[in-house]
C-alpha cells in the first residue's frame, strides 16, 4: 500500500508545476494512468496485475471510499480550469496581457496564436465565465452588455450578433443614478430582464467590481474546488470515517492496515 503514496508524492508532485501551466496530451496522460495502475497493483509499470477493486473506486477520496489517488487527467484539467479562472478574473498585469492578447470584447479571437499555455486555458474559458458572475459594486468597471453582472450576459439574453460588440460600451454605472436603479428603455420593454435587474440590490456605500465563483461562499474559486466542480456528483459513505481517522496521518493505516 506504500506504492500509493509513492505515485502521489513523487509522480504527482513532479508534474504537478507542468500541469498548472499546460495542457498535456490526452494519450500520453492515459499512458502514466496506465502504468501508476500497475506500479500499484504489481510493483512495475510494465505487469499488469488483476485486481479486485475497480481503479475508479479507488482514485476516489478518502471520505467517499477510496484512496484520493487521482488520475493524472482530472489533476491537469482542474488546475488548468484554476489558470484559466486567475487569468481571466485576477487584477493583475498577467490577467490583463492575457485578456489583451486573445480575447477580443470577453470572446476568444478566432486566428491562431504561437502559444503552449492558450490552448490550456482556452478550454476552460466558456466554464469561467458560464460559473462566474460580477458583484455589482460602483459599476464603472462592469460593460452592461457584455458582461455578465446578473447571471447571462445582456448580449446573449438578445441574441446580439457579434460585430455589434465593439459599438456596445456602455457602463453599469450609467444605469445606477443616487443608489437606485434607472432601467433604460430598451431593457423595461423586456419585463424578465427588468425583474432579474430590479432583484439586484445595490451596496449603500461604493464597493470593489469583483468577479466571484457562483458555488463558493466566498466567491473564490481555488485548485480543490475546481476538482470537486469537474468530477461526478458522489455519495459519502459512513466506514471511512472509521477506518481513515483524522488524528492518525492516512500513510499509517496503509501501512498497517487500521
Amino acid at each position: 500500500m506504500g506504492r500509493v503514496q509513492l505515485a502521489k508524492s513523487v509522480v504527482h508532485g513532479m508534474l504537478v508545476y507542468s500541469f498548472h501551466i499546460y495542457r498535456w496530451p490526452i494519450r500520453l496522460l492515459k499512458m502514466l494512468d496506465r502504468w501508476i495502475k500497475n506500479f500499484v497493483w504489481s510493483g512495475d509499470i510494465f505487469t499488469r496485475k488483476i485486481c479486485t477493486v475497480s481503479w475508479n473506486q479507488v482514485g476516489l477520496p478518502w471520505e467517499f471510499g477510496g484512496l484520493d489517488l487521482k488520475s493524472t487527467r482530472t489533476i491537469n484539467s482542474s488546475l488548468l480550469l484554476h489558470l484559466s479562472w486567475k487569468l481571466f478574473t485576477q487584477d493583475s498585469q498577467c490577467s490583463w496581457l492575457f485578456q489583451q492578447r486573445f480575447l477580443s470584447f470577453g470572446i476568444p479571437r478566432t486566428r491562431y496564436f504561437k502559444s503552449s499555455i492558450w490552448p490550456g486555458v482556452r478550454e476552460y474559458l466558456s466554464t469561467v465565465n458560464e460559473n462566474s458572475v460580477w458583484i455589482v459594486g460602483n459599476g464603472n468597471d462592469i460593460n452592461l452588455w457584455l458582461d455578465n453582472w446578473m447571471g447571462t450576459p445582456l448580449v446573449s439574453l438578445f441574441n446580439t450578433p457579434v460585430h455589434m460588440y465593439s459599438s456596445l460600451t456602455a457602463k453599469l454605472s450609467s444605469v445606477m443614478v443616487n443608489g437606485k436603479w434607472q432601467i433604460p428603455k430598451p431593457l423595461i420593454d423586456f419585463p424578465t430582464v427588468a425583474e432579474q435587474t430590479l432583484n439586484i440590490t445595490l451596496p449603500i456605500t461604493p464597493l470593489p467590481v469583483k468577479r466571484v465563483w457562483k458555488h463558493a461562499a466566498d466567491g473564490i474559486l481555488n485548485a480543490r474546488m475546481t476538482h470537486m466542480f469537474l468530477r461526478p456528483p458522489l455519495v459519502r459513505l459512513d466506514w471511512p470515517a472509521i477506518i481513515w481517522r483524522t488524528c492518525i496521518h492516512h500513510r499509517i493505516p496503509l501501512f498497517y492496515g487500521v
